[in-house]
């Protein structure tokens, strides 16, 4: 009796964190799932290392029954020829040889100045004519021209935030929903909807407001995670599409940037509170404030403030002068 059918379509066989496949497994645990039938060895996996542990170990040891009809392979049957290692290493090497290809082509595009992104930085979309071809997108665009110009008023990022969120404007990636776009921000928390410090900071940075194409940020080793990849490596074309910030707003902008910006020591003075303290209602870290005493008092401790960036509010205080977390 055929208990369920398992399909991965548009997932890599190189991974097995595949959908069907973990629910295949569950099955399997829960007893449900005695006999694992693939066309070939490739429909299974093809990391050759982890596809050997499930084959010669892990099916085994739960005493499932492996099937690969062209490949005739039938653990019932027979168990398995020197062939089949060799037969896997073959089959990751051909994913290998496909990734090495479809890479080389991405990278002839970009250098040629098209875009190949999934999505358009905000304030832009892909032309309804060429998806390699970006076209501004009026509302987003009036958004982002007035953050630039609020910067350069003197608001500073977190009070840009706080303007964005009173009045209701969505947030990139809120905006990107609501056009249909199947968008997912791995930097956000999916409580929340607002603009934020560094979704401002990340806009007044982006060199794609002034026409030029950045693209190559981010590279991804096979069966690796992503790494960001050094400035100076990134594949940049300038006038590739229509700009919404002016040169020389942009460059007001990056002035103020440089003259506001300060280095972070990450690895002294250090809050014991660090990654522990949370927004309850958006879940985001508190932030340590300081508040310098106030002299004109007898008693003047140092008063340290928790503040949530997104709410603005203070969800945590202390004024116990040998507290200093």
């Amino acid at each position: 009796m055929v208990y369920d059918t398992y399909v991965d379509d548009g997932f890599t066989g190189l991974s097995f964190q595949r959908p069907s496949f973990m629910r295949m497994m569950d099955d399997i645990e829960d007893g449900n799932v005695n006999c694992v039938i693939v066309k070939d060895l490739s429909r299974f996996g093809r990391d050759y290392i982890e596809t050997g542990r499930y084959l010669e170990r892990y099916f085994p040891d739960n005493d499932v029954r492996f099937i690969a009809i062209t490949d005739n392979i039938d653990s019932m049957k027979q168990s398995y020829d020197i062939l089949l290692p060799i037969k896997n290493i073959f089959n990751e090497q051909y994913a290998r040889d496909i990734s090495k290809k479809v890479h080389a082509s991405m990278k002839t595009k970009q250098k040629a100045g098209e875009f190949i992104g999934a999505f358009a930085s905000y304030g832009y979309r892909k032309s309804p004519t060429d998806k390699n071809k970006l076209v501004i997108d009026d509302y987003a665009a009036n958004v982002v021209r007035r953050i630039f110009q609020m910067y350069i008023s003197g608001y500073g990022k977190i009070r840009i935030a706080g303007v964005l969120n009173k009045e209701g404007i969505e947030c990139p990636s809120e905006y990107k929903k609501l056009n249909g776009e199947n968008y997912c921000n791995s930097h956000k928390l999916e409580s929340t909807s607002y603009w934020t410090y560094s979704t401002v900071n990340r806009i007044l940075k982006n060199e794609m407001y002034i026409g030029n194409m950045v693209q190559g940020r981010k590279t991804q080793r096979m069966k690796g995670r992503q790494r960001s990849v050094d400035k100076e490596d990134w594949i940049i074309v300038e006038h590739t599409h229509e700009s919404i910030i002016d040169p020389e707003t942009w460059q007001k902008a990056q002035e103020l940037l440089k003259r506001r910006t300060r280095e972070l020591d990450l690895h002294s003075n250090v809050s014991v509170f660090a990654g522990f303290l949370k927004c309850g209602d958006c879940g985001r870290s508190l932030v340590k404030k300081r508040r310098k005493p106030r002299p004109w008092k007898r008693h003047h401790p140092l008063l340290l403030r928790y503040l949530c960036e997104v709410r603005q509010r203070v969800l945590y205080t202390s004024r116990n002068p040998l507290f200093h977390p």
